[in-house]
């Protein structure tokens, strides 16, 4: 299913379909939020780092070839990092990653009027 998304980001960016790569973004974050719940932080870093990888190969062979599908690209790159952070704690909140996870989420959130929700599922990570 991720592999399936990943793939899916690289086809609509491929093919310049903002709605398409946006909504596939918001896929990712939901798929990440479904990880966390259940505790598999692990599997959120490669998830994250994949989808990084297929914007920022888009970026650098000239994909990317609209402002608004530039902007997503930076929106959604900042995302991943997000999510690789709250990957990258492995469920433990006196980490640095944790802090700088949700530190950057509360950043995002502030910035997309809480459309994203991104704070609500670092905050996943257990007390």
């Amino acid at each position: 299913m991720t592999d399936s998304l990943v793939e899916e980001l690289n086809r609509t960016v491929a093919a310049g379909d903002v709605r398409g790569a946006a909504a596939t973004v918001q896929r990712l974050i939901e798929t990440c939020r479904t990880l966390a719940r259940a505790g598999r932080w692990a599997e959120l870093r490669p998830l994250a780092d994949a989808a990084d990888d297929v914007l920022a190969a888009a970026r650098r062979e000239g994909r990317l070839q609209t402002e608004t599908l530039r902007q997503l690209a930076d929106l959604s790159q900042q995302v991943f990092a997000v999510l690789a952070l709250t990957g990258d704690s492995a469920g433990v909140r006196d980490s640095g990653y944790f802090r700088a996870a949700r530190a950057h989420a509360e950043r995002l959130d502030a910035a997309t009027a809480g459309r994203l929700r991104l704070l609500e599922l670092v905050m996943l990570v257990p007390p």
